[in-house]
Protein backbone atom coordinates (compact mmCIF):
# COMPACT_ATOMS: atom_id res chain seq x y z
CA UNK A 1 0.00 0.00 0.00
CA UNK A 2 2.58 2.54 0.92
CA UNK A 3 4.04 1.95 -2.95
CA UNK A 4 1.11 2.88 -4.30
CA UNK A 5 0.69 5.97 -1.66
CA UNK A 6 4.11 7.02 -3.01
CA UNK A 7 3.27 7.12 -6.62
CA UNK A 8 0.42 8.63 -6.14
CA UNK A 9 1.65 11.34 -3.94
CA UNK A 10 4.89 11.91 -6.53
CA UNK A 11 1.95 12.43 -9.82
CA UNK A 12 -0.43 14.59 -7.57
CA UNK A 13 2.10 16.80 -6.57
CA UNK A 14 4.04 17.16 -9.94
CA UNK A 15 0.09 17.99 -11.47
CA UNK A 16 0.22 21.84 -10.36
CA UNK A 17 3.52 21.97 -12.07
CA UNK A 18 3.50 20.57 -15.15
CA UNK A 19 -0.25 22.12 -16.15
CA UNK A 20 1.14 25.29 -15.37
CA UNK A 21 4.37 24.71 -17.32
CA UNK A 22 1.79 24.01 -20.53
CA UNK A 23 -0.58 26.96 -19.41
CA UNK A 24 2.59 29.54 -19.39
CA UNK A 25 3.42 28.01 -22.74
CA UNK A 26 -0.34 28.55 -24.25
CA UNK A 27 -0.17 32.20 -22.99
CA UNK A 28 3.38 32.77 -23.15
CA UNK A 29 2.41 36.58 -23.94
CA UNK A 30 0.22 37.14 -21.11
CA UNK A 31 2.43 35.54 -18.95
CA UNK A 32 5.42 37.70 -19.80
CA UNK A 33 3.31 40.91 -19.63
CA UNK A 34 2.58 39.30 -15.88
CA UNK A 35 6.07 39.04 -15.36
CA UNK A 36 7.04 42.27 -16.09
CA UNK A 37 4.12 43.66 -14.22
CA UNK A 38 5.79 42.16 -10.97
CA UNK A 39 9.45 43.74 -11.97
CA UNK A 40 10.81 41.33 -13.48
CA UNK A 41 13.20 42.05 -15.80
CA UNK A 42 14.70 39.67 -18.87
CA UNK A 43 10.72 37.81 -18.66
CA UNK A 44 10.92 35.99 -21.62
CA UNK A 45 14.21 34.42 -20.50
CA UNK A 46 12.75 33.50 -16.86
CA UNK A 47 9.51 32.70 -18.22
CA UNK A 48 11.46 29.93 -20.25
CA UNK A 49 13.45 28.99 -17.24
CA UNK A 50 10.41 28.85 -15.23
CA UNK A 51 8.59 26.28 -18.41
CA UNK A 52 11.35 24.28 -18.16
CA UNK A 53 11.93 23.48 -14.50
CA UNK A 54 8.24 23.25 -13.88
CA UNK A 55 7.66 20.62 -16.69
CA UNK A 56 10.77 18.77 -16.66
CA UNK A 57 10.99 19.07 -12.81
CA UNK A 58 7.22 17.91 -12.92
CA UNK A 59 7.60 14.70 -14.87
CA UNK A 60 11.02 13.64 -13.07
CA UNK A 61 8.93 14.10 -10.10
CA UNK A 62 5.90 12.07 -11.00
CA UNK A 63 7.83 8.98 -12.82
CA UNK A 64 10.16 8.86 -9.92
CA UNK A 65 13.20 9.61 -12.79
CA UNK A 66 15.76 10.89 -10.79
CA UNK A 67 13.45 12.79 -8.82
CA UNK A 68 15.91 14.34 -6.16
CA UNK A 69 17.12 16.09 -9.24
CA UNK A 70 13.15 17.08 -10.20
CA UNK A 71 12.63 18.28 -6.80
CA UNK A 72 15.72 20.49 -6.81
CA UNK A 73 14.02 21.62 -10.47
CA UNK A 74 10.60 22.37 -8.72
CA UNK A 75 12.21 24.14 -5.39
CA UNK A 76 14.71 26.36 -7.47
CA UNK A 77 11.37 27.34 -9.69
CA UNK A 78 9.03 27.33 -6.37
CA UNK A 79 10.67 29.45 -3.77
CA UNK A 80 12.06 32.83 -5.66
CA UNK A 81 8.13 32.73 -7.89
CA UNK A 82 6.37 32.14 -4.60
CA UNK A 83 8.38 35.70 -3.07
CA UNK A 84 8.12 37.50 -6.30
CA UNK A 85 4.49 37.14 -6.88
CA UNK A 86 2.92 36.30 -3.37
CA UNK A 87 4.87 37.99 -1.44
CA UNK A 88 2.12 40.25 -0.58
CA UNK A 89 1.15 38.70 2.42
CA UNK A 90 -1.14 41.34 3.71
CA UNK A 91 -3.15 41.29 0.76
CA UNK A 92 -5.23 37.77 2.26
CA UNK A 93 -5.68 36.09 -1.57
CA UNK A 94 -1.92 36.43 -1.90
CA UNK A 95 -1.48 34.48 1.79
CA UNK A 96 -3.54 31.69 0.62
CA UNK A 97 -1.27 30.99 -2.32
CA UNK A 98 2.00 31.74 -0.30
CA UNK A 99 0.88 29.14 2.19
CA UNK A 100 -0.09 27.05 -0.86
CA UNK A 101 3.73 27.19 -2.02
CA UNK A 102 4.58 26.92 1.23
CA UNK A 103 2.93 23.61 1.79
CA UNK A 104 4.37 22.42 -1.96
CA UNK A 105 7.79 22.81 -0.91
CA UNK A 106 6.95 21.05 2.51
CA UNK A 107 6.00 17.94 0.72
CA UNK A 108 8.90 18.21 -2.03
CA UNK A 109 11.28 18.66 0.90
CA UNK A 110 9.74 15.60 2.72
CA UNK A 111 10.00 13.53 -0.53
CA UNK A 112 13.85 14.90 -1.23
CA UNK A 113 14.27 13.19 2.34
CA UNK A 114 12.32 9.96 1.82
CA UNK A 115 12.76 9.54 -1.43
CA UNK A 116 10.39 8.71 -4.50
CA UNK A 117 9.09 5.14 -3.10
CA UNK A 118 10.30 1.44 -4.30
CA UNK A 119 8.17 2.15 -8.17
CA UNK A 120 9.91 5.02 -9.19
CA UNK A 121 11.28 4.59 -12.42
CA UNK A 122 15.11 5.09 -11.48
CA UNK A 123 17.01 5.46 -8.91
CA UNK A 124 17.71 8.28 -7.26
Amino acid sequence: MNNILSVLGRVLISVIFILSAVTKVGNFNATVLYMEAHGMPMAPFFLYGAITLEFLGGLMVATGYKSKIGILMLLLFLVPATLVFHGKVGDQQQMVHFLKNLSIAGALLFMLGNGPGKLAAGKD
